[in-house]
């Protein structure tokens, strides 16, 4: 074992639990790893292949101290503490095998940030208005149906396909982008293989652009690697290419496009934006100055359209779109009503009184008398199927309000899946409750969800993230880090005695060996090692031409003969 494995054995076993479980983590540590002790886990940190996971880390400040103290001879300054919380250096001292490490290296000099003054962007700000937009959109469709990963982390063709049909995302590139942006705030959830929308999103959704903007640019700058940051501000984008200048796979392009994408950066001098630099509330503030004034009221026609002379609020936006299905987004949105349209916010908890009551505070016209009739009629037909619980058997019970419709969904292909039974006058299945009543309402049948107690609930259309979703948790390091600390100070020394022994015996080296006396001396041997057990060191004493057994306890000092 080389000296410095022992020194870092020694101080990997001198940190706590807490300190000890950082260094594991940051150095990607496996909670399977099979290391006994410190000496094992120093010897793994220190291979070469560890290291220069480690260096690839490393930003082009850190770097260019570390390579500063390799290539000088002087101690790096760590101004970060990242060198020492990495294993690289002892009191800034590279460890020998870190040091041949970064002499394959690259050289990396002292980087010399540039500064720019931030200016306003028109098209920074419509990036960010778009964004929120799209992110909005993809929220709703993901809640309806989530939206699926491949193997490679992506969003199925499918997919993306679909969003793009319905004019929800623009550029299908942009698609993973936004999904990490939303999942970065919040807003989506990885459940298995799909992004399932949280509870957090309802409040998003309903928040003002600004607003909106807001909480995806402060969770985007959360989530900005170091090396793109100069204390609180920002790197200039122009800088992001080399900030990790020892990471070959360093991206720096998928930052750069997701802070144009959010408006934090102008996409054509790639400078931040005033926006970008600022804090929450100020950032705010500049950014709602540049955004397209949101409407509180719209024209219904009597064709059964709507017409939003500006971007709706997005509170009455969303409450709008619960009813009427959106057929353009411009800064002049048009929705339309149909019968499918009422049906879905009916079945969804609204009533013919909130509707009307809804839209008369909205309308600029009234309510037309063809849409007036049209709620009227919907609400009318609305509850004609029901379904609940039954609660003998367990089964869904769907109940309809004559026997021609009851026969119609007995026959419906589409409706297969769902195994209905006739049992009496209804209809039973295996399916949920939840799942039967969406594929009837997306069937186009005039169906309410009821509970046990035949009361209407509303019903929900979509999937929510569990509550208990989490984002990837952190290895348990906890197992791994109680067996390194397990040896006290003697066992690690007789440790490392027993494993210096075992690659002297194996290389047939040439040792100076102490050994401590019975009457309190010690006398120093040169042996060549040749095996080893029992607690015993067996080697040729070339001097005396004879084998030599010593007690490995009584060995005060080892050293291998020059």
């Amino acid at each position: 074992m080389s000296l410095d494995a022992r020194g870092l054995a020694g101080a990997l076993a001198a940190l706590s639990d807490t300190e000890l479980r950082a260094v594991l983590l940051e150095r990607g540590a496996s909670p399977t790893a099979s290391w006994r002790d410190p000496f094992d886990a120093a010897e793994a940190l220190l291979e070469p292949a560890s290291v220069r996971a480690a260096l690839t880390t490393l930003t082009a400040a850190e770097a260019a101290d570390l390579s500063s103290a390799v290539r000088h001879g002087t101690p790096a300054t760590d101004g970060t503490g990242r060198l020492e919380a990495l294993a690289l250096v002892a009191a800034g001292v590279p460890y020998p095998s870190v040091a041949d490490v970064v002499r394959s290296l690259p050289d990396v000099p002292v980087p010399n940030p540039t500064s720019a003054i931030a200016r306003d962007s028109p098209a920074a700000a419509e990036h960010a208005f778009t964004a929120a937009g799209q992110l909005a959109d993809l929220l709703l469709a993901s809640y309806v149906r989530p939206l699926t990963v491949i193997g490679t982390g992506s969003i199925a063709a499918g997919d993306r396909k679909r969003l793009v049909e319905d004019g929800l995302v623009r550029d299908p590139d942009d698609i993973d982008d936004l999904v990490w942006i939303a999942g970065a705030a919040g807003l989506l959830r990885l459940v298995e293989r799909e992004w399932l929308v949280s509870r957090f999103a309802a409040e998003w959704l309903r928040a003002s652009t600004a607003e909106r903007w807001a909480h995806l640019a402060r969770t985007f700058r959360d989530r900005l690697p170091a090396g793109l940051r100069r204390d609180s501000r920002w790197a200039l984008p122009e800088d992001w290419e080399h900030a990790y200048p020892w990471n070959p796979d360093w991206d720096a392009k998928t930052w750069s496009y997701r802070a144009v994408l959010l408006g934090l950066i102008d996409s054509e001098t790639l400078l931040p934006t005033p926006w970008a630099q600022s804090d929450d509330d100020a950032s705010q503030e500049l950014l709602a100055g540049h955004l397209p004034h949101e409407v509180d009221r719209v024209y219904l026609q009597n064709d059964l359209s709507v017409i939003a002379p500006g971007p709706l609020a997005p509170a009455l936006d969303i409450r709008l779109r619960s009813a009427a299905d959106r057929e353009s987004h411009a800064q002049a949105s048009t929705y339309r009503f149909t019968p499918d349209s009422l049906q879905r916010a009916l079945a969804q908890g609204e009533t013919e009184e909130s509707l009307r009551d809804f839209l008369t505070g909205l309308s600029l016209t009234g309510i037309p008398q063809p849409l007036s009739y049209l709620i009227t009629e919907t609400a009318r037909r609305h509850g004609t199927i029901t379904v609940g619980a039954d609660p003998v058997s367990g089964r869904t019970r769907v109940r309809v309000g004559s026997v021609a419709l009851r026969d119609t969904l007995s026959i419906d292909q589409t409706l297969r899946p769902l195994g209905l039974l006739r049992d009496g006058d209804d209809l039973i299945s295996r399916v949920g409750r939840d799942s039967v009543a969406r594929a009837l309402a997306e069937a186009h049948y005039p169906v309410a969800v009821v509970n046990s107690a035949g009361e209407p609930e509303p019903l929900q259309a979509g999937r929510l993230a569990p509550e208990d979703a989490t984002d990837t948790l952190p290895p348990d390091l906890d197992p791994l880090v109680a067996r390194l600390h397990s040896a006290d100070a003697e066992d690690l020394e007789a440790a490392w005695m027993q494993r210096e022994l075992e690659a002297a015996v194996h290389a047939r080296a040439l040792l100076h060996v102490t050994v401590s006396l019975p009457d309190g001396a010690e006398r120093t041997f040169t042996l060549e090692a040749s095996g080893i057990g029992g607690g015993r060191l067996r080697g040729l004493d070339r001097a005396a031409d004879v084998e030599r057994v010593l007690p490995i306890s009584h060995i005060t000092h080892l050293a291998v003969a020059s």
